[in-house]
């Protein structure tokens, strides 16, 4: 998370070189940095052109790179890409514990139906349209920085776009949500909206990360501190989700 805000904060101030590196040793720390790659390329291309975007390019590569020398100089080259080829498939479900709309869809077994399976007897599976419906939803972030990307907040667009990739991609942890939480801390003094959006993610990655966890569940539902069937947590993990999906959306409007 600090290394991504630290790319966009170099980016929005004029460092492309520096921003691209610092991506890429975000996305080598943690695949959660990935959404924000197309914000930085079309920012980057925008306000720097092709070549800068180049230049950007071969800089967060460089860094991944030496990233990957100790495994490399190790013989761990062959695992390491095959981490970075198989991550899709490590955890193939709707939603991995995370509060989120597809544990509203699924009403809570999100992490018992496989995102590869056909969504409600449709030819297309759920990780499927949990795919489109995350590039729809960042059709607009997209394209409001791709307009106006000098006076774009870029920070705020990328918290935004954090929210919505923890509330509409399958797969998704319940600590997932940590992204947006630097990004709208550091866009709030900016843009006034991203003021109770820092305060309502921080209350709503607390529930994901406490409803989640059995020292927690065990202490608040002790006679059945069971956290994927317990039925006394169902409301509150509901109310969590619900408040994920709508407090992402809404900053979309």
């Amino acid at each position: 998370a600090c290394l991504g805000l630290a790319a966009l904060l170099a980016l929005d101030v004029g460092a492309p070189l520096a921003g691209w590196t610092l991506l890429g040793l975000a996305c080598m720390t943690k695949p959660q940095a990935y959404p924000l790659l197309p914000l930085a390329a079309l920012t980057t291309l925008k306000r720097f052109g092709p070549r800068g975007l180049l230049k950007g390019l071969a800089s967060g590569l460089g860094a991944a790179f030496l990233c990957a020398i100790p495994f490399i100089v190790h013989g761990k080259a062959g695992p390491l890409w095959s981490y970075f080829i198989s991550i899709a498939h490590m955890h193939p479900v709707v939603s991995m514990n995370a509060d989120n709309l597809w544990w509203i869809l699924t009403w809570g077994k999100g992490s018992a139906v496989s995102d590869l399976s056909p969504a409600w007897g449709l030819p297309v599976s759920y990780r499927t349209l949990g795919l489109l419906l995350l590039l729809t939803l960042h059709a607009p972030i997209w394209r409001a920085v791709w307009r106006n990307p000098r006076g774009t907040n870029l920070l705020a667009w990328a918290a935004v776009s954090a929210a919505v990739f923890f509330t509409t991609a399958t797969q998704m942890h319940e600590n997932y949500l940590y992204l947006a939480l630097p990004l709208s801390a550091a866009a709030m003094s900016s843009e006034k909206r991203l003021r109770w959006a820092f305060a309502a993610f921080s209350l709503i990655f607390t529930l994901n990360m406490a409803l989640h966890y059995p020292a927690f569940t065990a202490w608040l539902v002790p006679d059945n501190p069971d956290i994927f069937t317990g039925a006394e947590l169902f409301p509150a993990r509901l109310s969590t989700a619900l408040a994920a999906t709508a407090a992402s959306l809404s900053l979309l409007a």
